[in-house]
């Protein structure tokens, strides 16, 4: 089942496209709540678990949960999604980030992906994501450095790996998590 609920990140982006349609201008609630259930039914086929599917004109974000209810995936994109409850304690979350994609699998596997862009300097924020995560019992298991393009290290500790991956855009950095 975790590896069908998996699936849903590879689906997930292309329902987005299609679900983002209902929220262009001039499409009424009808649209959208076609485009809810359109959603639904094409992840409940594709996870064999059960899916809701949240779109928010108003707002301009996607909520998309799927599952057994045992081991599942709740995403949300969007201008500004708020981080989920269930965040390790172990993995550090930097301040003054703008999270655009959030998503988080409970149940065999938790697991966690973040994005989202942040003013603080690629350079800085990289250093302090090493030292806060060697803090907490990270290992550095490999770090690639492109200076002023590219920052990305990847840790481990027991049986969990963590990931940063930073970059520049139009003088914002780009920051993604991933934990599992």
């Amino acid at each position: 089942m975790w590896n069908d609920v998996r699936n849903l990140v590879v689906v997930a982006p292309a329902l987005v496209l299609i679900a983002s349609a209902s929220l262009l201008p001039g499409c009424g609630k009808a649209a959208e709540m076609t485009a809810e259930k359109l959603a639904e039914s094409a992840i409940e086929n594709e996870s064999g678990g059960d899916a809701s599917v949240d779109l928010s004109a108003e707002n301009g974000t996607i909520s998309i949960q799927a599952g057994d209810g045992q081991n599942g995936v709740n995403m949300q994109a969007g201008e500004n999604v708020a981080l989920p409850d269930n965040l390790p304690a172990d993995v550090f979350i930097p301040d003054n980030v703008t999270w655009n994609l959030v998503q988080s699998g409970t149940g065999e596997k938790d697991q966690l992906m973040l994005h989202g862009t942040t003013t603080a300097s690629m350079t800085d924020l990289a250093a302090t994501l090493k030292s806060k995560a060697t803090a907490q019992g990270w290992e550095t298991v490999q770090n690639i450095s492109q200076p002023g393009a590219m920052e990305m290290m990847t840790l481990s500790k027991g049986d969990k790996t963590l990931s940063y991956t930073l970059g520049s855009d139009d003088g914002k950095t780009t920051i993604m998590i991933a934990h599992g």
